[in-house]
Formats: C-alpha cells, sequence, structure tokens
C-alpha cells in the first residue's frame, strides 16, 4: 500500500474506525471532515507492516495526528 491510496482513501472518507479512534474522537471533538481536511496535504510516513502516521491540520488549523493501516481498506487506530 502506499501514501496516495490512504490519502484518498481519508479525502473520500473510506476508512473504518476503531472504537478506540471514535472515544478519541469523542473526547477531542475531532469530526469526519477534520481528517478529509488533515489528509489532503497532509505528509504521510510508512511506519512498516501496512501501518501509517498522517500528520497535517484539522478545519481549526491544530495539528491532527492520525495512525492508520491497511487491511485491504484504511483503518484509523487512533488520532490526537
Amino acid at each position: 500500500m502506499d501514501a496516495q491510496t490512504i490519502r484518498s482513501s481519508l479525502v473520500s472518507g473510506r476508512y473504518r474506525v476503531t472504537l478506540h479512534a471514535r472515544q478519541r474522537m469523542a473526547e477531542r471533538m475531532i469530526f469526519d471532515s477534520d481528517i478529509s481536511h488533515c489528509a489532503e496535504m497532509a505528509s504521510i510516513n510508512n511506519q512498516g507492516e501496512d501501518k501509517f502516521k498522517v500528520t497535517g491540520q484539522g478545519l481549526d488549523g491544530e495539528e491532527l495526528t492520525i495512525i492508520c493501516a491497511w487491511d485491504g481498506e484504511t483503518l484509523i487506530i487512533t488520532l490526537f
């Protein structure tokens, strides 16, 4: 898997979110629109074993980091 595929899936909303990540989203007031916005211009680094670190900004201009994996589709593991 490559960074462009991860970016495309995050921008278009084609991803799954773990329960842990959903909880973090609720705690930190991070919305799907923040994920899409972040991914548009994000730095995406392969962390090995089909895991990726996506770093950009949410709609509020604050830094947003998304940790995701590829398992046939993009799976958001956590965000902060």
